[in-house]
């Protein structure tokens, strides 16, 4: 899908993986994308890079993240009472 400011390339970020093969989020996307404008913001301003060029290419991911959701302290003893079995602790000596 064409992503605003990007234009064809959009794919190039958006189809990347995490390490676990899924895609990374849009908010993740942003994060990233801020770190790199301030990077180049630091050689404009002290390496006399002439323009940022993330500024020409346009922001890209989300501001803001989805809402995340939460188990209750119920859910997760139930969680826990199902699983504990298969947990394994290791502890340093």
């Amino acid at each position: 899908p064409r992503r605003e400011g990007l234009g064809r390339s959009s794919h190039l970020i958006y189809g990347l993986l995490d390490q676990d093969g899924k895609p990374y989020s849009a908010t993740y996307i942003r994060t990233v994308y801020n770190q790199l404008t301030a990077i180049f913001n630091y050689a404009v301003k002290y390496y006399g890079l002439k323009e940022n060029p993330c500024h020409k290419a346009g922001g890209i991911g989300k501001k803001k993240a989805e809402e995340m959701q939460f188990w209750t302290k119920e859910e997760f003893n139930t969680f826990i009472e199902a699983v504990k079995n298969d947990l394994v602790v290791s502890r340093s000596s």
